[in-house]
């Protein structure tokens, strides 16, 4: 036999043995199918055990309150507002005076600038008539040492005495003021409160609606940019914006008359003019994201606009317009009291923090508290107020989650 012929019949030997082992293989895999095989499955379990191997699905407003809260700057500065807001409500409650009327109804000139509680003794120049009142009340009370020196000028009578003492015994009434009175003799701790609460309420409900007719308006408007619409709107904005905002409350108070002034008719005027910078900000951070590959998703997927603007879009940007929201609180209330600085709010039925700044200028020499409260309640808030707008931004924002 030749070579050729031997390699021949040894590479058939091979095939042959090839096709022998592939045929005992494939019928080791000749598995006879049955009913035991095909059994149905609880989906409880197959979601059970799901959950066990990824976790529990997370909440997305519980993310957002766990970064807030490790955000120690912010939630201090939370519970400062609400502690300052719960004040607000609780004192003037519970306070024994009036935040409009003086402490008692005996002579406004006995009461009026009058000092704290915790410093009763006063040194005043009277008058003989006022002088002899005085001996007076002290004569018929020999139990309350009321006068300490009395040092007679002329015609004056410069007498170093216990003023609570002589208002109790004048007026037969447990007098307390606190931080002292003004010059109206209203008690300037609960008219201080009443005061911020009232600022408060008002900023508050102002920067609200601003911020729901902003925030709407802006949206449709950052969405539809280069629109018909965008260019209208945005241009009656620019309008209102370019023009300064006290010549904006010159020409509505005119409108309205300063007689007419009140909460509600204040409400209306600010929110008349405030709601243009919330469009202006939402406008400008919708154009931002309105193109991004999840809004071309849902588009893509047939989501209407309206869904695509105010589910998908507008989720993204709500972060920053916080910020602009809880500004918006402290901007209206330092316009409240530039109104009152200017002379075109004179609200003493229903004072706010500009009519407290604006009346504690006399008790300047004679008592400091009627401008250092007020000032610092607006000073706390407004700082409050900024660092809880920061934490709000980063909580409310998933990519400062992950860089963290």
């Amino acid at each position: 036999m030749s070579n050729f012929d031997f390699q021949n019949e040894t590479n058939n030997q091979s095939l042959n043995d090839g096709v022998k082992k592939n045929n005992n293989l494939t019928g080791t895999f000749n598995v006879e199918l049955n009913d035991t095989l095909f059994k149905f499955v609880d989906a409880n379990d197959v979601g059970k055990a799901a959950t066990t191997l990824a976790g529990k699905p997370r909440l997305l407003i519980i993310d957002i309150i766990k970064r807030f809260c490790k955000n120690y700057i912010s939630f201090f500065s939370l519970i400062l507002i609400l502690s300052i807001s719960i004040a607000c409500l609780i004192i003037p409650s519970v306070s024994p005076f009036g935040a409009t009327t003086p402490l008692t109804n005996i002579d406004v000139n006995w009461i009026k600038e009058l000092p704290p509680s915790y410093s009763p003794i006063v040194t005043e120049s009277l008058n003989s008539n006022n002088y002899e009142f005085l001996m007076k009340i002290a004569h018929e009370n020999p139990d309350l040492k009321i006068i300490n020196s009395t040092i007679q000028i002329n015609n004056e009578f410069l007498v170093t005495y216990n003023k609570y003492l002589f208002l109790e015994a004048y007026s037969q009434q447990n007098i307390n003021s606190l931080l002292g009175t003004n010059t109206q003799g209203i008690d300037i701790w609960t008219r201080t409160w009443t005061a911020a609460r009232d600022s408060i309420t008002l900023s508050f409900l102002v920067a609200t609606t601003d911020a729901i007719i902003g925030i709407t308006i802006g949206s449709v408007l950052g969405f539809y940019a280069g629109k018909w619409i965008d260019t209208f709107l945005s241009r009656i904005v620019d309008v209102i914006i370019n023009i300064p905002t006290l010549v904006w409350f010159l020409m509505l108070m005119t409108i309205v008359g300063k007689a007419n002034i009140n909460q509600f008719n204040l409400y209306l005027i600010l929110i008349s003019i405030g709601w243009v910078y919330m469009v202006n900000n939402t406008r400008l951070w919708m154009i931002t994201v309105k193109d991004q590959e999840f809004i071309l998703s849902a588009k893509a997927v047939g989501c209407s606009t309206q869904r695509q603007i105010f589910v998908h879009a507008l989720p993204m940007v709500i972060g920053k317009l916080a910020t602009t929201y809880v500004r918006r609180i402290v901007i209206v209330i330092m316009s409240i009291s530039s109104l009152v600085f200017l002379g075109f709010l004179d609200s003493k039925s229903d004072p706010n923090l500009g009519t407290l700044l604006k009346e504690a200028i006399p008790l300047l020499d004679i008592n400091f508290w009627g401008l250092l409260l007020p000032a610092l309640i607006l000073l706390f808030f407004s700082l409050s107020a900024q660092f809880v707008a920061n934490g709000l931004h980063d909580a409310l924002d998933p990519k400062v989650g992950r860089g963290k």
